[in-house]
């Protein structure tokens, strides 16, 4: 089962408002008659200003590609209806392989970018995995992993400039 809920009137609006970026995500603790596999994945749009506006809505029981095919596959549509350019609209998602791997087929790879929150979720429980857990308690390494996990989101050019 998958139910694709596209906000077409709003869709238009973050259009004419500047859409800059789509932010996708899914939340995966749903109803048990949905399966344990089972997701609610939202696509949010973010306009000039960071206005933040919820423009697709799946609820499914698997999340595999075969659904994100579905679901990327109607939302370029839309965007090429509207006279959207492919090629300087960012996608921003979270680290799903399946997501991932239809994205990377289905729209221009430059506009894809992985979602800092979840990379640092990421690089947390590989550092509780490898015992360093007490470590990040230090002020200095602290400050150190507050500085890595910044660095997704500032200027390539100024990385050099960072003290590591």
């Amino acid at each position: 089962m998958i139910m694709i809920i596209i906000h077409y009137h709003l869709f238009q609006k973050a259009f004419e408002n500047g859409l800059v970026a789509l932010v996708a995500d899914g939340i995966h603790k749903l109803p048990p008659a949905l399966g344990e596999h089972g997701q609610l994945y939202t696509i949010h749009g973010v306009c000039n200003g960071g206005i933040d506006i919820p423009l697709v809505h799946v609820l499914t029981e698997k999340k595999n590609q075969k659904v994100y095919e579905k679901v990327f596959g109607m939302l370029k549509q839309e965007l090429l209806d509207l006279g959207a350019d492919l090629t300087t609209l960012r996608i921003i998602i979270d680290f799903e392989k399946a997501a991932l791997a239809v994205l990377k087929k289905c729209l221009p790879p430059e506009c894809i970018q992985g979602c800092g929150f979840h990379l640092g979720q990421a690089w947390i429980r590989k550092a509780v995995e490898y015992g360093l857990k007490t470590e990040m308690k230090d002020p200095r390494i602290r400050r150190w992993w507050m500085t890595l996990k910044g660095l997704v989101f500032l200027s390539q050019r100024l990385h050099r400039k960072v003290p590591a």
